[in-house]
């Protein structure tokens, strides 16, 4: 139950895609696997990019040690689609002589040249977030992008999408 949650919010919550039902809160759209388009000139995704991009370094370090207590190592790229760019995650992370190399992890809304699943390539210069969850907390960690969507909804509804996914944000 807690991996199918994490994958839903990783894969669902943080790619563009509007709300056409229009369900009251975040956890509601995320179990739903509605998401949440932002623009990327908003004030707090660009602090969450460079939050993201400056805590980089170690999170790569954790791709390449694959640590036992490290699970769902994903990072967040952007790729073209309909006029905008469309920031999906990534996940099956490896790296390669060129960059990196992942699996789509969630379906892309405008990027219809891609579907869930598919291999992808990328540099490290793509990833504007990353994240993966601490099996010994229980807490998804990074998912800077995440936190800035999430601080725009009410506190009980931060804390009840906390409580449910593992994600805390300050």
């Amino acid at each position: 139950m807690i991996r199918r949650l994490y994958a839903a919010l990783v894969i669902g919550l943080l790619a563009p895609g509007l709300d056409p039902a229009g369900a009251q809160t975040i956890l509601e759209r995320q179990e739903r696997g509605l998401t949440t388009d932002v623009s990327s000139r908003d004030p707090a995704m660009r602090t969450a990019y460079a939050k993201a991009r400056s805590t980089l370094p170690g999170f790569l370090k954790l791709v390449e040690a694959q640590p036992a207590h490290v699970e769902g190592l994903t990072v967040k790229v952007g790729f073209a689609g309909a006029g905008t760019t469309e920031f999906i995650w990534i996940s099956d992370l490896r790296k390669t002589s060129a960059g990196f190399s992942g699996r789509i992890g969630n379906r892309p809304n405008h990027a219809k040249h891609l579907s869930m699943g598919d291999a992808v390539t990328f540099t490290r210069q793509q990833i504007v977030d990353w994240s993966y969850r601490d099996t010994r907390t229980g807490r998804l960690v990074g998912n800077f992008t995440g936190c800035a969507i999430l601080m725009k909804q009410p506190t009980a509804d931060r804390q009840r999408f906390a409580e449910a996914t593992g994600l805390h944000c300050r």
